[in-house]
């Protein structure tokens, strides 16, 4: 076998991580990237504009199994929580809002299965 044939093999497997721990980097990348909403917001406003944890959000959802998704959404709340509370907002918005980008990514992770591909990988026009 070639080297070239040995690299390629390589490239292809995936790196399957415990539920546990998708869900941490999750939450933990959920975090960060809502901070970095927040900066790159204006800053006369009271919320961020744009919410950059959404796309983090459906990618994770569109690359797990569903039956994953309940431990993921929980994780993605967490995450969401730790960015509002200590930002003063009230701890019954913030679990709107956690409610809310769950809805939004749930959904939209399922029509994306429904009506373009189990497993989208942006190889086709249609998927992207």
């Amino acid at each position: 076998m070639s080297s070239e044939s040995r690299r390629a093999r390589a490239s292809r497997r995936t790196v399957s991580l415990p539920l546990w721990q998708r869900g941490l980097l999750l939450a933990a990348g959920y975090f960060l990237l809502a901070h970095a909403s927040a900066y790159l917001s204006p800053r006369n406003g009271s919320f961020v504009t744009f919410w950059l944890p959404a796309g983090l959000y459906v990618a994770v959802l569109l690359l797990t199994e569903t039956r994953s998704w309940p431990w993921l959404v929980l994780a993605a709340a967490a995450g969401n929580l730790a960015f509002d509370l200590p930002h003063g907002t009230p701890a019954p918005v913030a679990l709107f809002f956690s409610l809310a980008n769950a809805g939004g990514a749930v959904s939209g992770a399922w029509l994306v299965r429904r009506f373009v591909a189990e497993r989208p990988r942006l190889r086709a026009l249609g998927e992207f």
